[in-house]
């Protein structure tokens, strides 16, 4: 099986500094790419999106940032319903928008995932080319990839087994919903998408008044078994990030230093960050 191309996203570094959606248009806007990519106009359009995802609320929220781009399935949806011949698919992973057919109408419906964009000034199609044109003029990496300063998006070119062991070694998931596609983009941390974000304050009364509970012992169970556990800041505050959505049965157990246990269930359902009197 020969090498492909393979994006990988790693969502506990992307920081939303949008240099990856930046260099894509700076390298497409006004430049003509024939076989791989017609010109963008104006500000172009994105094909390469950066996405956002929060947990938690109140004082207590996380927010995710996720780059969204074509991702060059292996069993790409887009490549069956297409009757333009619009889109191929080259020997190495990389699916390509032709420009010259650009303009057929029903191609921003191939993709369900939205990843086929039109350009509102020359009425072209696209999509993110991996910059097929650099890789093939002897680039190592898109643009997209360079201009990354946190090195949140990788990229490889590698075979089944090659791809298989990185999958297994660095916990690399597809896109929820796209497993079916066999997507070339994969990423790293997706349980900041998938799983709940528990978190919340303690509180203790000080001379009558309530007051931040710093170096309170929390520990997270699930059905019973301790899963994790954590210990309060000086706010009083702590956190479980890697609740699993289909949890059920959850509890807080608190342990004071002078060997108080306080037991508080929870509902993941629950709005807003948990607060807890001791």
């Amino acid at each position: 099986m020969s090498a492909k191309w393979t994006l990988t996203v790693d969502l506990d570094l992307c920081v939303n500094c949008h240099n990856c959606v930046l260099a894509t248009k700076d390298e497409h806007i006004g430049n003509d790419f024939p076989g791989y990519s017609a010109a963008q106009s104006g500000a172009g359009v994105d094909t390469i999106r950066i996405d956002k995802h929060q947990r938690g609320s109140g004082t207590q929220v996380e927010l995710t940032y996720v780059p969204r781009m074509c991702s060059h399935c292996d069993d790409a949806p887009c490549l069956k319903a297409d009757s333009t011949g619009a889109l191929r698919k080259r020997a190495d992973g990389i699916v390509l928008l032709d420009p010259e057919k650009a303009h057929a109408p029903e191609l921003e419906t191939l993709c369900p995932f939205g990843m086929i964009r039109r350009d509102a000034g020359t009425g072209a199609a696209h999509l993110w080319s991996f910059d097929a044109h650099l890789l093939d003029a002897g680039w190592e990496m898109p643009r997209a990839v360079q201009a990354c300063p946190t090195s949140a998006l990788q990229c490889a070119k590698l075979d089944n087994d090659a791809l298989a062991q990185r999958v297994a070694r660095d916990g690399l998931e597809v896109f929820p919903g796209m497993e079916a596609a066999k997507p070339r983009v994969y990423y790293r941390n997706m349980q900041r998408l998938t799983h709940a974000l528990v978190a919340g304050t303690v509180l203790q009364e000080t001379d009558g008044r309530p007051d931040c509970a710093a170096g309170i012992t929390v520990a997270l169970h699930e059905d019973g078994k301790e899963r994790a556990r954590t210990v309060t800041n000086g706010f009083g505050e702590f956190a479980f990030a890697e609740i699993p959505p289909q949890a059920d049965r959850i509890e807080l157990r608190l342990s004071t230093p002078d060997g108080a246990e306080k037991t508080v269930p929870l509902e993941l359902s629950h709005p807003h960050p948990v607060e807890i009197r001791l």
